[in-house]
């Protein structure tokens, strides 16, 4: 069977599974690998179950009816049953996304919700619920000229003196038909995320950020019941507590990964800013968006 060697959030993957979202890379040794095999129906003394889910300590099972069943181990290891004829490009949706979110949360990382952008050679993250506009934003500052370093899942290391950075995820942004349009860009030329679904992936090319770099500011996105702006820096257990709500598949922490998640979020909380955007839940437009951010940025 060939091997594809690809590179994505600092580890290097050799699959059997072409995989074109991933950048290729030369290398020798592999740090996790993706390959097509038969996948458990269940899984014991499981951590977490879900509908379509189920977890233990070391192994998370995703069952996705029409599409495949995906089965990620102690963090090295990805392996998929797909289901008949299921398009490529769902097997690769659910792979790249929740899958491989648990497999990073198996190798300790500390991964949040949202969306990364370059300024400054330093990262910010935009993070929230689902929904929220976390990839609208990044896809508005990416049209102003900036670096995007991830999307979906934000997967963040620390360095020998303990300080965040985020890592490059995919050179992508995934976005709903609506956003595209609210970037200027136009759907019909952008492929879908998945067949049935109306969301496009954007290339980032030149505009994803191949390095990883410092975490210097979080931004959450929340809605009001007011009108204009509201952008507040959090202090204290409020940056902890808005750290904790924004962890990836929290419900997957079980033991000694939920006591280093907690460690980590209180690291990332003493050492950068974390501050609440709050917008009209009628929606503000992203010119308004990104200039309140910039200016708090100083750009």
């Amino acid at each position: 069977m060939q091997q594809y060697l690809y590179t994505a959030y600092g580890l290097t993957i050799a699959s059997g599974i072409e995989l074109p979202a991933l950048p290729a890379v030369a290398a020798s040794v592999a740090d996790v690998t993706i390959r097509y095999g038969p996948v458990p129906r269940e899984l014991n003394q499981t951590v977490d179950k879900g509908v379509c889910f189920q977890a233990d300590h070391d192994r998370f099972l995703l069952k996705v009816d029409q599409v495949a069943h995906f089965l990620a181990v102690a963090g090295k290891e990805i392996v998929v049953e797909p289901c008949g004829d299921a398009a490529i490009d769902d097997v690769q949706t659910f792979l790249l996304g929740p899958v491989f979110g648990a497999l990073l949360l198996q190798r300790g990382y500390l991964v949040l919700r949202g969306a990364a952008v370059v300024f400054a050679q330093q990262a910010v993250v935009f993070s929230g619920n689902p929904a929220i506009g976390k990839s609208t934003l990044a896809a508005a500052f990416y049209k102003k000229g900036c670096q995007v370093l991830a999307d979906d899942l934000c997967a963040v290391r620390f360095t020998p003196a303990g300080l965040p950075e985020i890592i490059p995820g995919l050179p992508r942004l995934k976005l709903w038909a609506d956003a595209v349009a609210s970037i200027g860009e136009n759907a019909g030329s952008l492929q879908r995320v998945r067949s049935r679904l109306e969301k496009y992936e954007l290339p980032l090319q030149e505009h994803f950020g191949p390095e990883a770099l410092p975490l210097y500011r979080i931004y959450n996105l929340q809605t009001h019941g007011l009108e204009g702006l509201g952008l507040q820096e959090t202090e204290g257990m409020n940056k902890l507590e808005i750290l904790l709500q924004n962890r990836y598949r929290s419900r997957l922490l079980a033991g000694q990964r939920k006591a280093l998640s907690l460690q980590q979020c209180a690291t990332v909380a003493r050492a950068v800013a974390v501050c609440r955007l709050s917008r009209p839940k009628t929606g503000a437009s992203l010119e308004a968006m990104t200039a309140c951010i910039e200016r708090d940025l100083g750009i």
